[in-house]
């Protein structure tokens, strides 16, 4: 008899609202942390090339770089 009547589509559309904001903001928290972690691997390979080049330029010996090269991997 009362069908929707005091909740109506009002309370419906709140609660769909509320569902798809609660996601949204999962989906947008997996999307930032993939994003760090993309950055964070990223730079570690840019630190490797940069130290590939000092030593191919002669800045930096052959000891120097594999010991740099082992903490920048380890």
């Amino acid at each position: 008899m009362w069908g929707y009547g005091m909740m109506g589509y009002g309370m419906m559309g709140a609660m769909f609202l509320w569902w798809v904001i609660l996601l949204g903001g999962v989906i947008l928290v997996g999307y930032g942390a993939v994003q760090m972690l993309r950055n964070k691997k990223g730079s570690g390979n840019q630190a490797l090339e940069q130290l590939k080049m000092r030593l191919a330029m002669g800045e930096i010996s052959q000891d120097e770089y594999l010991e740099r090269k082992h903490l920048l991997q380890g």
